[in-house]
């Protein structure tokens, strides 16, 4: 009787202890950001909490901030451990969806050490834009579930730790719902009641993000007392404070880039490997927090086009198939 050993479960638990090692031997500090922090030190309860501007992102660190209570000086860092160790596995179920096969050791390295570099409320945002980008890759016609409207939801609340995060991952839902809303001519009584439940959750999930994004609109204003500014706060000042013509012709060579590197790929990767892309890019204009969010796709861009590393993970005979099937040989 043969074991077989479930990659995913390794996978997770690998991540986990390794974040959680550096966590220990003080390499790596994992500590809650000052806006999380008045809050939680504030002693008020999450209700009376609601109407406060940050309490999306007090609520998505809030499981952190009560294990810091327990653990102090690594409970926050556990956390964030376990938010790393999902990233992972979502990042993995994504790059299998696209590519057909899973990413090796040196693409997973690349992906935890991004991790590893960021500050306490990185790897949470990026868990609600993994969390979106899934949703992006499912091979599934049917959006509006109760599991893919609390993905949604999920997606959003994780992701609100930043108001460029967010704002990016509201664009990638409302992008996904736009392309996926079609009619349905195959219709059943039996699927009334979860498409209530689904738009109702999302017309609620709506109202929350709408209101968070007004709140962020505010404070950007309040900040930069325009916005126009904000655009200063990402690539955007890199492309302001350099000459027009070679602005235009950066950004001409970007879109051939661009063009080379999507014919490179065709037939490596599905299609909806750009949409989520693209939207991170823009987003990147006004924030580099929000550019970071592209990471995850380009590793899944070089890992399609890099030669297979001896130390990668072991595949399955279909997962080293080509993507797209190709002809039967002629017999003439």
């Amino acid at each position: 009787m043969s074991v077989k050993i479930k990659t995913k479960k390794v996978l997770g638990l690998v991540v986990f202890f390794a974040i959680s090692a550096l966590l220990v031997s003080g390499v790596k500090v994992y500590e809650p950001w000052a806006q999380v922090s008045v809050l939680w030190n504030s002693g008020r309860n999450l209700r009376s909490l609601s109407e406060h501007f940050h309490f999306e992102r007090f609520l998505a660190s809030y499981p952190g901030m009560a294990l810091e209570e327990v653990l102090p000086g690594i409970g926050f860092g556990l956390y964030v451990a376990l938010i790393t160790a999902i990233n992972a596995l979502l990042f993995r179920s994504i790059y299998l969806s696209l590519t057909g096969r899973r990413p090796s050791l040196l693409i997973y390295f690349i992906f935890l050490a991004a991790h590893v570099a960021m500050n306490g409320r990185g790897p949470l945002g990026w868990c609600g834009w993994l969390l979106c980008v899934q949703l992006h890759t499912k091979a599934t016609a049917k959006l509006f579930t109760p599991a893919n409207t609390a993905q949604m939801a999920l997606s959003a609340l994780m992701a609100s730790v930043s108001s460029g995060v967010f704002a990016v991952t509201l664009a990638g839902i409302s992008w996904l719902i736009f392309t996926r809303m079609k009619p349905n001519s195959r219709f059943r009584y039996s699927e009334i009641l979860p498409i209530i439940f689904s738009l109702s959750a999302l017309v609620v999930v709506g109202i929350v993000a709408v209101r968070y994004l007004t709140d962020a609109l505010t404070k950007i204003y309040l900040f930069f007392g325009s916005y126009t500014e904000i655009i200063h706060h990402g690539v955007g000042i890199i492309v302001s404070q350099s000459d027009p013509y070679i602005a235009i012709l950066a950004a001409v060579a970007l879109v051939m880039a661009f063009g080379i590197i999507a014919s490179a790929l065709r037939g490596r990767v599905r299609l909806e490997i750009w949409p989520p892309f693209i939207i991170a890019c823009v987003g990147g204009a006004f924030g580099f927090t929000a550019l970071t969010l592209s990471i995850p796709i380009l590793l899944i861009a070089v890992g399609s086009v890099l030669p297979r590393l001896n130390f990668a993970w072991r595949q399955p005979y279909f997962a080293t198939q080509p993507l797209v099937p190709e002809p039967p040989p002629s017999l003439m």
